[in-house]
């Protein structure tokens, strides 16, 4: 999601919290994900196809994709996880996680990159906290209101933190 009073994505990246991403962690079930599996049923040809722009048929939905709970998130001013790793973002991590099964996690890592390579290392290194505050905030199933904390934290923590909900 980008600002929209910024014309562009590419322009977003430029700007201080120009950019809104939210962050979806997902945890190993036995039972497939519907949702996930429509989607990987769906995207055949994309996941066969290197460097070239399909269209998805099927209708997707944001809300099928999210965690049964979104009162409760994590949320910090952040960077692109992509080079330049420009700090444009606002990130929401949600607390909850969905689950998707070993299978549909395998089927996943068919995708390949522009070159028709296995996609690997596709993640970037910790970065430095650059005085950034984690905010936690906890929704209640009983109050729609909800209420914050805020924390300074080393990036590592926020790390951990983060990482514990995946599982």
């Amino acid at each position: 999601h980008h600002e929209k009073s910024i014309e562009s994505l590419t322009k977003a990246t430029e700007e201080k919290k120009g950019i809104a991403v939210l962050g979806i962690l997902f945890h190993i079930t036995e039972t497939p994900n519907p949702m996930i599996e429509k989607l990987l049923v769906n995207s055949g040809n994309i996941f066969n196809t290197t460097g070239q722009n399909l269209s998805y048929k099927e209708k997707l939905l944001l809300s099928d994709f999210l965690p049964n709970r979104l009162e409760s998130f994590f949320r910090y001013d952040g960077s692109l996880t992509t080079p330049g790793c420009g700090e444009a973002v606002v990130w929401t991590v949600f607390e909850k996680s969905i689950g998707i099964s070993n299978d549909q996690l395998e089927r996943f890592k068919n995708v390949h990159d522009t070159e028709g390579h296995e996609l690997t290392h596709n993640y970037r290194h910790l970065q430095p906290l650059n005085s950034r505050n984690l905010i936690y905030v906890q929704g209640s199933n009983e109050n729609s209101g909800a209420f914050s904390q805020t924390f300074s934290v080393s990036l590592m923590l926020v790390a951990v933190m983060i990482a514990r909900f995946a599982y």
